[in-house]
């Protein structure tokens, strides 16, 4: 019997934080999905401030055609606090980036 435990906000989240940030007028040169550490520091600051939902896939013998036919779709308001949080992050990273910038041109 194999039994798979999902933690659905992470994919939600990763998803989301994609999808977003390809539309983003914050990152409009794809700057933070170029650099690996700032999207991973993104996605670790999103789920560090947000409930997990999990499921629990127990005898999944065949591989599903698509995600959706065995996982739910990601809540609306789920979505929106993982908005929310992202585009926090993405001020974070703006602005430590900022003071760097200030700091090397002193």
């Amino acid at each position: 019997m194999l039994t798979k435990t999902v933690d659905l906000t992470r994919l939600c989240a990763v998803k989301e934080i994609q999808h977003i940030l390809e539309e983003c007028d914050y990152d409009r040169g794809g700057f933070i999905l170029q650099i690996p550490s700032y999207k991973q520091q993104l996605i670790e600051y999103i789920l560090s401030n947000i409930n997990h939902r999990y499921l629990e896939i127990r005898n999944l013998t065949e591989i599903p055609k698509e995600a959706s036919d065995v996982l739910p779709q990601c809540p609306i308001d789920e979505k929106i606090v993982i908005k929310q949080l992202l585009y926090k992050g993405i001020s974070e990273i703006v602005r430590e980036l900022s003071n760097q910038i200030e700091v090397k041109s002193a």
